[in-house]
């Protein structure tokens, strides 16, 4: 391409479709990092195991235990130990 062919893309070029064209390349960068997301939460085999952590974790708060007193062979996990999501 010569400097006049580029002069004329440029002047071709409105702040509406540069805007749009940002919108769709945005918008195509979202979708991808949503897939990825749904991705590792639903079909991957280690799963949401971070979330499910997270859930227990405030289990422990929610019933007034402090999270990090609580160990695997604890006596005081025992219940909570068991909880599924969606319990209260």
């Amino acid at each position: 391409m010569n400097n006049q062919s580029i002069l004329v893309v440029l002047k071709k070029l409105t702040p509406e479709k540069i805007i749009f064209c940002l919108s769709i390349i945005l918008s195509v960068i979202c979708f991808v990092y949503l897939t990825k997301g749904y991705y590792y939460l639903i079909i991957d085999k280690q799963g949401a195991w971070d979330l499910h952590s997270r859930w227990q974790e405030q289990q422990y708060i929610y019933r007034g235990l402090y999270p990090y007193d609580i160990t695997k062979g604890s006596l005081l996990g025992v219940d909570i130990a068991k909880l599924s999501p969606g319990a209260r």
